[in-house]
């Protein structure tokens, strides 16, 4: 299995604590190690982090990077589009005062928080289970046909299992333990900010309740 690991890097131009303009700047890089038999992504290493550099003129760049592993970063992306079209569609019917405009994007980002733990638990651990399961059968399947040829051993210099039962119980041990590993590199590997994403999208719902709460406390004391 392949995904992408990376690390995007926002850079803008500041002047008088104001910005001017926007450079995105993408790096995006692959790196692979082996575990179970597939191939996944090694873990991004940088960190989190606002560095302002200063420039001629009195301006400078101020470089903030935002840290995803595999599909993490597609988060990011469903948060800002579930919660603008909700808060904006929101805003567009009851207008631009601050109870609708909470409401609304509070909405949103339950809305988005709500899928992006549906995609999370897809990707990082229901798509994994599946995986695993079909791992741990085509090595059954290979563990009993070395069986069956008097190939197998449950381990280096171990005599070959005297009867079936004792078959069964090898091929068993053997298959959950190289299985373990497996599903240890396949879970929980998208993420943001070090986060699997359905985790993400359970803490998105927190500051949703707070701006659902705030709107109605607006609307009823103004």
């Amino acid at each position: 299995m392949r995904g992408l690991g990376g690390v995007l890097r926002v850079v803008w131009l500041a002047c008088a604590h104001e910005a001017v303009s926007t450079r995105w700047d993408l790096a995006v890089f692959r790196a692979a190690r082996s575990c179970g038999g597939s191939w996944q992504d090694a873990e991004a290493t940088c960190w989190w982090r606002v560095v302002p550099v200063a420039l001629q003129d009195g301006r400078r760049y101020v470089a903030a990077m935002i840290i995803w592993r595999g599909w993490g970063i597609l988060s990011i992306f469903i948060t800002l589009l579930i919660a603008g079209i909700v808060g904006a569609t929101f805003q567009a019917f009851l207008g631009s005062g601050n109870a609708s405009i909470f409401f609304g994007y509070g909405l949103g980002l339950i809305l988005a928080g709500v899928a992006n733990y549906l995609f999370g638990r897809q990707v990082n651990e229901l798509g994994p289970a599946k995986k695993v399961e079909a791992f741990k059968e085509q090595m059954r399947r290979e563990m009993w046909d070395r069986v069956a040829h008097g190939a197998f051993q449950v381990g280096p210099g171990a005599p070959p299992p005297a009867n079936r039962e004792e078959a069964h119980q090898q091929v068993e041990h053997v298959v959950e333990q190289a299985s373990a590993n497996a599903a240890r590199g396949l879970r929980n590997i998208h993420t943001l900010f070090f986060i699997p994403v359905q985790w993400i999208g359970v803490a998105e719902g927190v500051p949703g309740v707070v701006l659902i709460v705030l709107s109605v406390v607006m609307f009823f004391s103004g």
